[in-house]
């Protein structure tokens, strides 16, 4: 407990921190308010490692504010929950989330005022999937009940709950992960100690992989090509991890992992044309090739394929087992540069459009995958000049199941995900 160094802030009547967290590069975040022109202004700080200010930012606009608590994200940026008042201050209105750069720019600011008058956050953590969890309380009229908000990584609210406790009022001031999906905060009932145990549906990412051929028999220093497909299949905003690798004679060897792949939106997908390179030292004998999805190391999904080494070794073949991208053409179905549309309806029962545009005339192949990366249908083939073109699935003879549609129009592919609902 002897001081190793010390530092003062404070530039008006007085100033005061209600929240610290050490950052990734050994410096701090904090939080709190201070008293200026009349009003209590929320204000974030970070500091390096001897707590020398770094940046500052504070609120300076009325209605009146305070911040609770600061905490870094898991892009290197930084999110502040406040209290926002306006009028008399007994009336707090409403609770914001702020989003910062790493470099103290504001991004994004969110406020949640749909409880009643009298709201207040105290604790906020950022979950597996990007997005955060905010723990309060809302004041019901005649009580303080105990609220918890649920946002996406942009800070959209996916639900919101208010947990009341018979007559007596309830605040939750703390809130802990404890698992992939689950939750625990404290707070109080009454005049007594309270902890909650919460659980929610895990908001997860679905990888895919489609392979070129089948079997797929590879010589050692050879390679094998497939479409990877990472998606998003909720309404929210969703990050997540992704790593790759094989499975011989039951040991799983990871070969490649991605942390914090770029935002999804939601309901997008992303498409790769991949190449894997096989050693030319790998044994010859049976492979799984695998890819987990979701918060490492918990598993949201997975996908995988078999495929066989066989000899001989080719001369002057790949060294390691490197994964290369197909970098001249980028498969990002973004919501401004739509070449294939989602098909209508989805679920479906029997038949559904699928809808595509041509930039310029091609040749076209619009197929139908199932999960196992086997084709089942092909609904176009050939010469389409440029222009809109809808064509229907009929699936009467199909089993109810996810299936994949993929484009592939000149040089271009696409993959989108269907269900089929009997």
């Amino acid at each position: 407990g002897d001081i190793q160094w010390r530092r003062t802030y404070g530039w008006t009547d007085y100033d005061v921190a209600n929240s610290i967290e050490q950052t990734a590069d050994g410096g701090y975040i904090v939080a709190g308010y201070s008293y200026l022109y009349g009003w209590e202004r929320a204000y974030i700080a970070k500091t390096d490692t001897y707590g020398d200010t770094v940046w500052f930012s504070v609120e300076l606009h009325q209605p009146y504010k305070y911040f609770t608590c600061a905490k870094q994200t898991i892009d290197g940026g930084y999110i502040a929950l406040g209290l926002e008042a306006t009028g008399d201050r007994q009336y707090h209105d409403g609770f914001h989330l702020l989003k910062y750069s790493p470099t103290g720019n504001k991004v994004w600011t969110r406020r949640f005022g749909a409880l009643p008058r009298r709201n207040n956050a105290y604790d906020l953590l950022q979950t597996p999937d990007g997005g955060f969890i905010a723990v309060g309380y809302g004041f019901g009229g005649v009580q303080y009940r105990a609220g918890l908000v649920r946002t996406d990584l942009q800070g959209n609210l996916l639900w919101g709950r208010l947990y009341p406790t018979g007559t007596e009022s309830s605040e939750l001031h703390a809130i802990e992960q404890t698992a992939p999906n689950e939750f625990a905060a404290a707070g109080r009932s009454g005049g007594d100690f309270w902890l909650m145990k919460l659980w929610e549906p895990a908001y997860c990412c679905e990888v895919e992989m489609i392979t070129d051929d089948e079997p797929i028999l590879v010589q050692p220093g050879g390679s094998f090509n497939y479409l990877g497909v990472l998606a998003n299949p909720s309404d929210a905003w969703l990050m997540s991890d992704l790593w790759i690798g094989v499975i011989y004679q039951g040991e799983f060897f990871q070969l490649r992992f991605i942390e914090g792949t770029e935002p999804l939106e939601p309901q997008q997908f992303l498409t790769r044309n991949l190449t894997q390179n096989v050693p030319d030292d790998a044994p010859v004998g049976n492979y799984r090739y695998i890819a987990y999805c979701g918060n490492y190391p918990f598993i949201c999904d997975s996908a995988w394929f078999d495929f066989t080494v066989v000899v001989p070794s080719l001369l002057n073949g790949a060294a390691d087992w490197e994964l290369l991208e197909d970098t001249e053409e980028d498969l990002c179905i973004s919501r401004t540069d739509i070449f294939l549309s989602r098909n209508h309806p989805n679920p479906f029962n029997a038949t559904t459009a699928i809808t595509y545009q041509l930039p310029e005339a091609c040749i076209v192949n619009l197929d139908i995958y199932n999960l196992a990366g086997q084709r089942v249908a092909s609904l176009e083939s050939g010469f389409r000049k440029r222009g809109e073109y809808s064509v229907t699935f009929d699936a009467s003879n199909y089993s109810s199941g996810i299936y994949f549609y993929r484009l592939t129009a000149g040089e271009r592919m696409f993959t989108k995900r269907m269900m089929l609902l009997k």
